[in-house]
């Protein structure tokens, strides 16, 4: 069957560019060409594109997990897991003559290309490691960086709160690194018009945030976002109003802003800002007051991980140890049947042993020593405007006093 090229759109172009792996001519380059057009929103298709809004959702949920379980190839990030310790890292993206370094050894680029998910690899010093498409906490916890994401436990509690579903369109002051970002653009993405319109002061870190989310699973997330570089106090009075279903703000003081973020916010939606400390919480609520928006809640968002693994005391070691050698020293010196008969039975099974222990009380239940510190506080704020039919009514109440004085007093009208 004849392959036929989609439209070219902005958010495919742009992908293209910052996945110099993908090549027209070529096979998988094709594929990932069709799953980047796949994925577009219904405002970047043409007009007689007959798809549906679901159809939409599925194509951007199929093209993410086509991405999980393909092979690797150059321009991918990959998740490199030591097998003994677990420890993880990710690469830069593969290129061809690349390398993977680790204190526990190198691997060439040229040999994790081709190779699918889970396939084990050994460094130079015969040390396994185990190659994975990463998944998005991954991602933003190991990958390089140039400043301190928002972490996926607060990424997480801010889509939840802001009660985000496929075709909203979220505003989101304060880029960063795009962590943030690309969890609210995979809550969005597949709607007809799900965006997210992302502005960051500095250009250089606009920049770097669309790098950074651009090799993510080949830049499956980048249709959704719109970068935009500049203050949002001078971006905000060109959005119509109205036009927003969920704002972020991930600024020092939100609250010289709250009155234009009202504006384009839709009524009785939410807006959430992200503040470090409680004396910001204040300000900001003293200024929603001000104005109608209610405050809906504030949340701090902790995370504990734990270790659970079995485990044997270093005396059970030393004793299997010395069992094994002892059974080994038996079996050499036995020859016929009537000798491997004779074998002491007080010899113990070490795997026997390891069994019993990992499935016994020898169990290491512990916090990991990773920090689990004060991150941030999530405050949620909520437009509320009456309806136009309640508004009049609240109207009419309001004049009914001055209706009551005017039929006693002729000289007062009831549009004082």
């Amino acid at each position: 069957m004849p392959f036929s090229f989609p439209v070219l759109r902005q958010p495919v172009l742009r992908a293209l560019r910052t996945a110099p792996c993908l090549t027209l001519g070529s096979r998988r380059g094709q594929q990932a060409l069709a799953a980047q057009a796949a994925v577009l929103p219904e405002s970047s298709r043409q007009p007689d594109d007959p798809r549906s809004e679901s159809a939409a959702v599925s194509d951007s949920v199929a093209a993410e997990e086509t991405v999980a379980h393909s092979a690797f190839q150059y321009g991918d990030t990959v998740l490199m897991r030591e097998a003994r310790r677990g420890k993880r890292t990710i690469t830069v993206p593969l290129r061809p003559g690349g390398r993977f370094e680790s204190h526990r050894g190198s691997i060439m680029h040229d040999a994790i290309v081709g190779q699918l998910p889970r396939h084990q690899l050994m460094t130079h010093r015969n040390v396994p490691f185990t190659a994975h498409h990463p998944t998005l906490e991954d991602y933003v916890l190991h990958a390089p960086r140039h400043c301190t994401p928002i972490y996926p436990k607060d990424a997480s509690a801010i889509v939840s709160l802001l009660d985000m579903h496929p075709g909203d369109r979220v505003l989101e002051c304060g880029t960063g690194n795009g962590s943030l970002t690309m969890h609210l653009a995979r809550a969005v993405s597949g709607g007809a018009s799900g965006q997210v319109v992302t502005v960051e002061g500095r250009q250089s870190h606009a920049t770097q945030a669309q790098r950074f989310v651009s090799r993510y699973r080949r830049g499956v997330l980048l249709p959704w976002i719109d970068f935009r570089a500049g203050m949002l106090e001078e971006l905000l009075p060109g959005m119509a109003a109205d036009s927003f279903d969920a704002v972020i703000l991930d600024m020092p003081t939100p609250s010289s802003v709250l009155s234009e973020v009202q504006r384009v916010l839709c009524n009785d939606r939410t807006c959430l800002c992200y503040l470090p400390n409680m004396s910001q919480v204040i300000n900001t609520v003293q200024a929603a007051g001000e104005i109608r928006m209610a405050v809906d809640r504030v949340v701090e968002v902790d995370w504990r991980e734990w270790e659970v693994r079995g485990t044997q005391p270093a005396w059970l070691r030393r004793q299997n140890k010395q069992d094994r050698l002892r059974a080994e020293a038996v079996a050499e010196e036995s020859t016929t049947c009537s000798n491997e008969a004779s074998v002491d039975s007080s010899v113990a099974d070490p795997q026997a042993d390891a069994h019993n222990a990992a499935d016994g009380n020898l169990w290491v239940c512990h916090p990991t020593h990773h920090p689990t510190g004060h991150t941030g506080f999530l405050l949620v704020l909520r437009k509320c405007i009456s309806p136009p039919a309640q508004q009049n009514m609240e109207c009419a109440v309001e004049k009914a006093p001055l209706v009551a004085e005017a039929q006693s007093d002729p000289s007062v009208t009831p549009t004082e």
